[in-house]
């Protein structure tokens, strides 16, 4: 089941894989500054990294009878594919969070994903997000959501 939000620019820039339509709705709202691709499972996630280059995947640890980390493995092994990919569960088991680590993405809570993503996106991408309203008093300055936000650095490289 493939879902795919409106699109803003020619290619996305956030791939998100989440089997919840209701958390997968409420991270593309936090996002919503960026082109978002939304996936509900790990097989056709899989199928959509042989299409346009992305630069940040957010996915679930459980995907049902998959595992999120299987999605890092793979963009690992696809040549010409560098993208950050962070890797989210309901819990901090330090297991999981050493074999994400260990694959070179980013683990986060949950529950802190909605408040940490625009955190991640603009660690991210930088310059290349369109430029807030200010005078907008609805519009708040999400790099301060999260307390600590995230730099480049912070969010791994995997290539």
């Amino acid at each position: 089941m493939h879902d795919s939000t409106p699109a803003r620019r020619a290619e996305p820039n956030l791939l998100l894989v989440e089997p919840d339509p209701m958390f997968r709705e409420v991270l593309v709202r936090a996002a919503d500054r960026i082109q978002i691709e939304t996936f509900a499972g790990l097989l056709p996630a899989r199928t959509r990294l042989q299409g346009p280059s992305f630069v940040l995947l957010a996915t679930n640890l459980r995907l049902g009878a998959y595992n999120g980390l299987h999605l890092v493995h793979l963009i690992r092994g696809t040549a010409g594919l560098p993208t950050r990919c962070v890797v989210y569960a309901r819990d901090a088991d330090r297991v999981h969070i050493r074999d994400v680590h260990g694959a070179g993405a980013f683990y986060e809570l949950q529950l802190r994903l909605r408040f940490a993503l625009p955190g991640y996106v603009e660690a991210v991408l930088g310059d290349r997000l369109p430029a807030l309203d200010r005078r907008e008093p609805v519009t708040p300055d999400r790099r301060r959501m999260f307390r600590g936000g995230r730099r480049r650095v912070d969010v791994p490289l995997i290539t």
